[in-house]
């Protein structure tokens, strides 16, 4: 049978057991918000490489014709259309590069994307499983805990529902960039103007058709970023005001002179703070 003393420093271990919890949510919820501002701001920049290839997507149409009416001045000999349709091709060539390297630093940007979202997945993960473990202390089973269990559980499914947008607007790069192969690494069938128009054609088509759609995504997915900030903005201050309420009962000893057991794991506080994804083996 244990002894008041007992029972009140075991009381004051698990109030300061729930304040460190508590802490830790904040900090892990911090992490997420900042993880989800830095995927926001990395899906404007794709778009806005998308946005300038449209320009050399237009002018790569521009080439069909071109192409096409190479022999159609009548003063021009049968070498003199193969040189023409030669050339164009080559300008087609050009662009199609010029498209491609901005779909693969778009590509890229959508990488550095899901990277921060899955870093933010983690850190609710984390939060998730702190409110979990704060609940399992006596007298913290409450309707704020409740409340926040439920927001952080929410911003989960957001925030995994973004990373799938991400990786269907990659799906759509992919296919973008598949497509102006044909002319990328095609050749100029210089005695057919209009065969050789009609890869530019298709090419230019169907790139258009899918970086329309890649940009239609991010649209969407930034829509998704803009409706989630308020939500981990909720979370947040839901766990900084349980964090308050928390510490205004923690043990009133100093904490010099407070002895922690010899198990004691790393502080999360620390670890969030110093920028480490305390998250990262936390299974989602």
């Amino acid at each position: 049978m244990s002894t008041p003393a007992e029972e009140q420093r075991l009381q004051a271990q698990q109030q300061e057991r729930a304040a460190l919890l508590a802490d830790s949510t904040v900090n892990a919820l911090t992490a997420a918000r900042t993880s989800l501002g830095f995927a926001a701001e990395t899906a404007d920049e794709v778009d806005r490489h998308l946005r300038r290839s449209e320009d050399d997507i237009l002018e790569l149409g521009g080439q069909v014709n071109r192409i096409r009416y190479a022999g159609d001045e009548p003063q021009r000999t049968g070498e003199d259309v193969a040189v023409e349709v030669h050339r164009q091709f080559g300008s087609a060539q050009e662009l199609a590069g010029d498209i491609d390297r901005r779909l693969r630093a778009g590509t890229s940007g959508l990488r550095d994307a899901q990277d921060h979202l899955e870093q933010s997945a983690r850190a609710i993960a984390a939060g998730r499983q702190f409110v979990g473990e704060l609940e399992q202390l006596p007298g913290q089973q409450n309707e704020r805990t409740a409340q926040l269990r439920e927001r952080l559980a929410n911003l989960d499914r957001a925030v995994h529902g973004a990373m799938d947008g991400v990786e269907r607007t990659g799906s759509r790069l992919t296919a973008a960039r598949r497509n102006l192969e044909p002319v990328l690494e095609g050749r100029a069938y210089t005695d057919d103007p209009a065969r050789t128009a009609a890869i530019v054609n298709e090419a230019s088509s169907t790139v258009d058709r899918d970086v329309l759609n890649a940009r239609n995504s991010i649209r969407t997915l930034r829509e998704d970023f803009d409706t989630t900030r308020p939500d981990v903005a909720a979370a947040a201050r839901d766990s900084d005001e349980l964090a308050t309420a928390i510490r205004a009962g923690t043990n009133p000893t100093p904490r010099a002179q407070q002895t922690a057991s010899a198990s004691q794991p790393e502080d999360p506080r620390r670890g969030w703070s110093e920028g480490r994804d305390l998250g990262h083996d936390i299974k989602r």
